[in-house]
């Protein structure tokens, strides 16, 4: 069993080099939940990409309806907690140690608040226009789609707090994950500015990032010409 484990170390520590430095060190929980591999298959079966700061952008490009966003927005925070608790239930801990497997995402609070969420709000804006443009220039070139995630790869880096931890690029993502917690020292009740400004600071990202879309990457609304 021992020789067992110590392989899959070795293959652990080979994989986790391919990945960014801090993926390995659990600070940078966007590479997981906006992984474009994942993403793009999702929408390739289900017709739009599930990740709610591009579903805002999108709104506010005029693909989707505020009532629409409005039916949306309780389905992408419920699913995730959902999946999180069932997740939970099933692995509580992780296989090699007593850690929670399921653990709340928690920024530094030692910048202001409006510094991260600035610092949210430009990376997420980024995010959300990568996210839509990308796969399209890569297939106008010619080139797969996979490879978006290389071009995407410093946002999964780029840091929102004073610790070093990227963006989850997901408000949801971060409510869910509180809402299933077991860590008795990070309720609900207790969320501070610094910590809602990196929930407010996506949501405002994906905001600005359809008002670059609808600049520089408008939609072609015209109608296909009829046959006779």
């Amino acid at each position: 069993m021992s020789a067992i484990t110590v392989i899959i170390s070795i293959l652990a520590g080979w994989a986790l080099m391919i990945l960014p430095a801090k993926a390995a060190s659990l600070n940078s929980p966007g590479f997981i939940f906006g992984n474009t591999w994942v993403l793009y298959h999702i929408r390739d079966y289900l017709g739009f990409i599930p990740n709610l700061p591009c579903r805002i952008c999108e709104t506010r490009m005029g693909r989707l309806s505020l009532r629409e966003l409005a039916i949306i927005l309780p389905i992408h925070f419920l699913v995730p907690a959902a999946t999180f608790w069932v997740l939970q239930l099933l692995l509580p801990t992780t296989a090699f140690t007593s850690d929670y497997a399921v653990e709340p995402v928690i920024y530094s609070e030692r910048n202001p608040w409006i510094i991260d969420f600035v610092r949210e709000t430009f990376v997420n804006a980024l995010f959300t226009v990568g996210l839509l443009v990308i796969p399209e220039l890569l297939r106008i070139n010619g080139i797969r789609r996979g490879y978006a995630i290389l071009l995407l790869y410093p946002l999964y880096s780029f840091s929102v707090d004073a610790g070093g931890k990227a963006s989850v690029f997901g408000p949801n993502i971060i409510y869910s994950l509180r809402t299933v917690s077991k860590h008795g020292e990070v309720p609900l009740k207790n969320l501070s500015a610094s910590e809602l400004s990196h929930q407010f600071g996506s949501v405002v990202g994906g905001i600005i990032g359809g008002g670059i879309m609808q600049t520089a990457f408008p939609d072609d609304n015209k109608a296909p010409a009829r046959t006779a």
